[in-house]
């Protein structure tokens, strides 16, 4: 099964998320932003799903690689707060949304990530990958 651990998640959107999860991942939520003090949180996982622009660096990244997660997705349009030199050393893919939050609703965004996804475990790569 595929498990994504989700970021910044609120409570009041947890029956979001479960409600569009119609493929079924095993989803876990944590309501920080990801840093270096909770990254173990990202341990298991097969993806993480990000919703701000909290810095994610090489040092971060190197540590999800080794765990094993090759997909970073985001719940945002801008990712330039993502090592993206570093992702692309690891062998690691970072997908976003092609929307702005004022052009989409949460439950857009995170239908168009669940998109992303399903591409990657039918494909191998998500629809709006950005770097590879």
């Amino acid at each position: 099964m595929f498990k994504i651990i989700c970021y910044q998640v609120y409570k009041d959107e947890v029956t979001q998320f479960e409600a569009l999860n119609k493929d079924g991942y095993v989803l876990e939520f944590v309501t920080e932003e990801l840093t270096m003090q909770n990254l173990v949180t990202a341990q298991g996982a097969n993806a993480i799903l990000l919703a701000d622009n909290a810095p994610v660096n090489r040092e971060m990244l190197t540590q999800l690689a080794a765990w094993g997660i090759k997909y970073i997705f985001t719940r945002t349009t801008i990712c330039d707060y993502l090592d993206f030199d570093a992702a692309d050393d690891l062998n690691q893919v970072i997908s976003r949304i092609p929307v702005t939050a004022s052009q989409a609703s949460l439950a857009e965004k995170i239908a168009i990530s669940f998109a992303n996804f399903k591409a990657v475990l039918t494909t191998g790569e998500p629809t709006n990958e950005i770097y590879a």
